[in-house]
C-alpha cells in the first residue's frame, strides 16, 4: 500500500510518498554532512511514519 501525505502550510505544500515497507524505517545520517564543531547527527525514525500513524490513530 502505498500513502501520500500532503503537508500544508501557509505559503507552501510539500507532498510526501511512503510505502508500507518503509515505515518506522532508521535513517542514518551521513557523517561527512556535518561541520567542523557540531555534533555527530544520530540515526532517527522516518517523520513520515510518525505523521502515518497520528492519522491511522484518527480514523479508528
Amino acid at each position: 500500500m502505498i500513502y501520500l501525505i500532503g503537508v500544508y502550510t501557509p505559503g507552501k505544500t510539500c507532498f510526501y510518498k511512503i510505502r508500507d515497507n518503509q515505515r518506522h524505517a532508521i535513517i542514518f545520517p551521513d557523517p561527512n554532512q556535518t561541520l567542523p564543531g557540531e555534533a555527530p547527527a544520530v540515526a532517527k525514525e522516518d517523520p513520515r511514519s510518525t505523521w502515518l500513524d497520528l492519522f491511522e490513530e484518527v480514523i479508528k
